[in-house]
C-alpha cells in the first residue's frame, strides 16, 4: 500500500515543487492545468477538459446554471482507472483536489438537474452527501493504486473566527464536510508557506509545517522539523516515529 500525503497551502506555497521532488518515475496528474516546466522522470498529465463548456457570455446569462453534461471528473475518472489496471510510476501526484471537487460539483449540478427537470443552481443537502461519498470513494481507490508514494495537493482555505479577529484556522480547501476530516485518511499532511531567508530573492525557500500548531492541520509519523524547508530525500531519510517498538530507518 502507498505511503500517503497530503500537502496544502496558498499558491506559490511550493506543494507543487516539493512533490515533483519525490522517487521518479512519477506521474504528475495536473487538474490545475500549470504552465510549468518538469523535470526528468516526470510524466505531466494534464486534465484538458474545461471546467465549463458554455461561453463567457452564456454562462452569464445562465448564471450558474449547468446546462451541458461536464466532461473533466469522467476524463480523470478513466486516467485513475487505466492506473488500476497497471501503474509503472513510483509516485504519483494529484495537482490539485481543491480543483478537481469543482469538476465534481458541476457534474452532480447536472445531473441533479436532469433528475428533476428544474432549474438547480447551487448544491443541496442531498447533493454535498453525494460529493462526500465521492470522494470518499475516489481516495480509496487512489490509495490501492499499486505505487510506492501518493501526494494530492490542496488549495488553502482560511476561516476567521466571528468572535476573534485573530483567530484563523486554516484548513484544505475542500468544498463541503470533507474538509474538516480529509486529514485524517493520510499518513502524512503538511501544510507549506514561501519565505526567504533575510529578504534575499535569490536564497527562498518553501518551508514545510509538520506538526499541528493549533492553526493548521498538519501531522507525521516521522522525525521531521517543525517547520523547516524540506525535501522529499529529507523526508524519506527521516526515521519513524516509536509505535510500540523500536524506530525503523526507511
Amino acid at each position: 500500500m502507498a505511503e500517503t500525503f497530503l500537502l496544502y497551502g496558498a499558491p506559490g506555497s511550493g506543494k507543487t515543487t516539493l512533490a515533483c521532488s519525490a522517487p521518479k518515475p512519477l506521474l504528475l496528474l495536473d487538474i490545475d492545468n500549470r504552465n510549468m516546466k518538469y523535470g526528468e522522470g516526470i510524466t505531466h498529465q494534464p486534465l484538458t477538459e474545461k471546467l465549463v463548456e458554455e461561453s463567457l457570455s452564456k454562462r452569464l446569462e445562465l448564471r450558474g446554471l449547468v446546462t451541458m453534461q461536464p466532461k473533466g471528473y469522467n476524463s480523470f475518472c478513466e486516467q485513475i482507472s487505466k492506473l488500476e489496471e497497471e501503474c509503472p510510476y513510483k509516485t504519483v501526484v494529484i495537482d490539485s483536489i481543491t480543483r478537481l471537487t469543482e469538476h465534481i460539483k458541476r457534474l452532480i449540478l447536472f445531473h441533479a438537474r436532469t433528475v428533476k427537470l428544474e432549474k438547480i443552481r447551487a448544491m443541496r443537502s442531498a447533493d454535498w452527501d453525494t460529493m462526500v461519498m465521492n470522494l470518499e470513494e475516489l481516495i480509496g481507490t487512489l490509495f490501492s493504486l499499486s505505487t510506492d508514494y501518493l501526494i494530492i495537493t490542496a488549495h488553502e482555505a482560511v476561516d476567521n473566527d466571528a468572535e476573534s479577529a485573530t483567530y484563523r484556522d486554516v484548513k484544505p480547501f475542500i468544498q463541503g464536510s470533507m474538509k474538516d476530516k480529509i486529514g485524517g485518511y493520510f499518513s502524512e499532511v503538511y501544510y507549506l508557506r514561501p519565505g526567504n531567508k533575510g529578504g534575499d530573492k535569490t536564497n527562498f525557500s518553501y518551508n514545510v509545517l509538520t506538526h499541528n500548531d493549533g492553526k493548521h492541520i498538519s501531522r507525521t509519523a516521522r522525525d521531521l522539523p517543525i517547520n523547516e524547508a524540506i525535501t522529499f530525500d529529507d523526508i524519506l531519510r527521516a526515521k519513524q516515529t516509536i509505535i510500540g517498538g523500536k524506530k525503523n530507518e526507511v
